[in-house]
């Protein structure tokens, strides 16, 4: 049910080559960039055409570019309580994709 996540700008790619500077400043922006994710809505139609409205999870990462998940569930109390776990954790973009993996094979939807 989960998508891959559709970032926008490609995030900044590590190089050995950054100083101890450089890494301390990518801590910090990603430490302000987590625990700001918010929820999405998408309205789909089915082949049959049964219209629908799925939730899904956003967030900007470390280099502003914007992270989102879609199309996770179909219950919005589902996602507003993932949502609510990831703020509240202040869990880091890098880690958005596994806390949306391990929400859905760990059956966190019923």
């Amino acid at each position: 049910m989960a998508e891959t996540a559709a970032i926008l700008h490609p995030p900044a790619i590590a190089s050995d080559h950054h100083s101890i500077e450089a890494l301390s400043a990518d801590t910090a922006a990603e430490a302000k960039a987590a625990g700001n994710y918010q929820i999405t809505n998408t309205t789909l139609i089915t082949p049959d055409g049964v219209i629908y409205r799925t939730y899904g999870i956003c967030g900007i990462d470390i280099a502003g570019a914007v992270i989102e998940f879609p199309d996770i569930s179909p219950r919005k109390e589902a996602v507003a309580a993932l949502i609510e776990w990831c703020n509240l954790l202040e869990l880091a973009p890098r880690h958005l994709d596994d806390a949306v993996t391990d929400f859905l094979e760990n059956d966190c939807l019923s």
